[in-house]
């Protein structure tokens, strides 16, 4: 469970009514490009020909040697639709696999409550979008519409009843019902949330009883959306929109659009509230929590503007306007500096704001605040890549976090340098290699063992978590991937499953 720290993010995004901001798109569409040039001085030795070839196919050939997306399938639960209700999935912290007898049974930690696990979710959620408007991979799109009906479960799944006042507030994840099915090719599969059928009380959140949800019945629910997982599943809005209008399969479709639709009047609530993030009690009714974590104004007094991305982002995805937020060009401010100085897994948070910002602008036709804000971001990996040995570049991680933040940079529109590009090739380069010698990504085969067994692979030595590997698919999929930048990976090869690893 994650301590308590000064905490950041909140607010997601969708679909945005026609008529608002400048340079308007046509109604109902998407942009295809980015809508305006932009481009950065060259540093660095750019990666030639054949290590972009050798890069590519390294990192692909891990997801192909893993089965990745059937993986994810495997390892991650919510209700299977076997079981009669709506089916959804969700990946999940604080699980504990255990095999036997041919079934492998996922058990939740009674210590704990998975309190973050949506930011890991969304994150995938995005890589997952980014492959499947590539390629058009079948497996790949059931995972775009199982982790989509995982957001939406967060809201469904938190109703009270049918008459419900407030159907858009999130919970921080709904605790279902014990069930066994069969999954990828007859993989026996058992999921116990029964170990967190009672009440817990913690400072950041209170497990709670909905006896009577009009879609899953008798479920428990952990309340108090936090703000740290916000930033991510505010990236991932954008990409949910694309996928219902350019996906391929009506159920892709459908489910991204319900997503994106649910996050929208998420997004408007927290506007309405005053920039708070609103919850419900044991008793169903919905309050404003007094912890910071539900706010995007508690630190303003201290520091002007301290959470205006967050906020603007509130806006875009609720009203498809800044509304009076004025970001400038939404860089590093006392605020975030404060954070990060605080508790180095700030970092994440406090700076994922600003590319979603971005992200968003693009999707609802802000086109100047999103050429501005892309400057401001140009300014900021800037600080980061010539950051002193004395600050967070002096944390062990700090290589491959900005190495997955550079990705997701590029992928709403800035031009890498080579430079970046070469620390990509570094970081990715070694995860690639250490998650290629892991043993259990099918937890179901002969070569492994019964009894209890590990739920990922971890990142210790290359510092890539699981749920940033696979960026590089929505780097490739991007509209926005901007034409300037150093040369990367072979998007022509990561387009087609069939040429990964080679």
């Amino acid at each position: 469970m994650r301590r308590r720290r000064l905490l950041l993010a909140v607010v997601l995004l969708a679909v945005a009514p026609a008529g608002c901001g400048d340079n308007q798109r046509p109604a109902g569409g998407l942009p295809d490009e980015l809508p305006f040039s932009f481009t950065r001085p060259a540093e660095g030795e750019p990666l030639s020909p054949a290590e972009v070839t050798a890069l590519t196919r390294k990192v692909t050939g891990t997801l192909k040697q893993a089965d990745w997306f059937n993986w994810l399938i495997r390892v991650s639960h919510g209700m299977d639709a076997s079981t009669g209700y709506p089916d959804y999935l969700v990946w999940w912290q604080d699980v504990r696999p255990a095999k036997s007898g041919g079934t492998v049974t996922f058990t939740h930690d009674p210590c704990c409550g998975a309190h973050n696990t949506i930011d890991i979710t969304v994150r995938l959620l995005a890589q997952a979008i980014g492959g499947y408007l590539l390629s058009g991979d079948p497996v790949m799109g059931t995972v775009v519409a199982q982790y989509a009906k995982g957001l939406t479960a967060t809201m469904k799944g938190f109703i009270w009843d049918a008459n419900d006042p407030n159907p858009y507030l999130m919970a921080r994840n709904i605790v279902n019902h014990d069930h066994a099915y069969t999954v990828d090719g007859g993989r026996k599969k058992a999921v116990v949330y029964s170990t967190w059928y009672n009440e817990k009380v913690d400072w950041n959140t209170q497990r709670i009883h909905i006896p009577a949800n009009p879609t899953w019945g008798d479920v428990w629910a952990h309340n108090m959306r936090s703000k740290d997982d916000v930033p991510h599943i505010f990236h991932v809005v954008p990409l949910l929109k694309y996928a219902a209008a350019r996906g391929q399969d009506e159920p892709v479709r459908a489910a991204a659009a319900e997503a994106a639709l649910g996050l929208e009047g998420f997004a408007r609530d927290v506007v309405d509230s005053g920039y708070y993030i609103r919850t419900r009690g044991a008793d169903g009714a919905a309050y404003t929590p007094t912890e910071d974590l539900a706010s995007f104004v508690t630190y303003e007094p201290l520091f002007a503007g301290a959470e205006c991305n967050a906020k603007l982002n509130a806006a875009l995805i609720g009203y498809g306007s800044p509304l009076d937020n004025d970001c400038g060009a939404g860089g590093i401010n006392g605020y975030e500096t404060t954070a990060i100085g605080i508790h180095y897994y700030n970092f994440d948070i406090v700076a994922s704001w600003h590319p979603a910002a971005i992200l968003n602008a693009l999707t609802t036709g802000n086109h100047e605040l999103a050429r501005q804000l892309l400057e401001g971001l140009a300014v900021r990996v800037d600080t980061y890549m010539h950051a002193p040995d004395d600050s967070c570049a002096s944390e062990p991680g700090w290589g491959g976090d900005l190495s997955h933040y550079l990705l997701r940079a590029a992928s709403v529109g800035l031009p890498l340098t080579a430079a970046e590009t070469r620390l990509i090739q570094d970081h990715y380069g070694a995860a690639a290699d250490a998650l290629a010698q892991w043993p259990y990504w099918d937890l179901w085969a002969a070569s492994v063992p019964d009894g209890d067994l590990p739920y990922n692979p971890g990142n210790e030595g290359h510092w890539i978590a699981i749920e940033n590997y696979a960026y590089f698919l929505e780097y490739c999929f991007s509209p926005f991937r901007n034409e300037t930048g150093a040369p990367l990976f072979d998007c022509e090869v990561v387009r087609d499953p069939a040429r990964w690893g080679q």
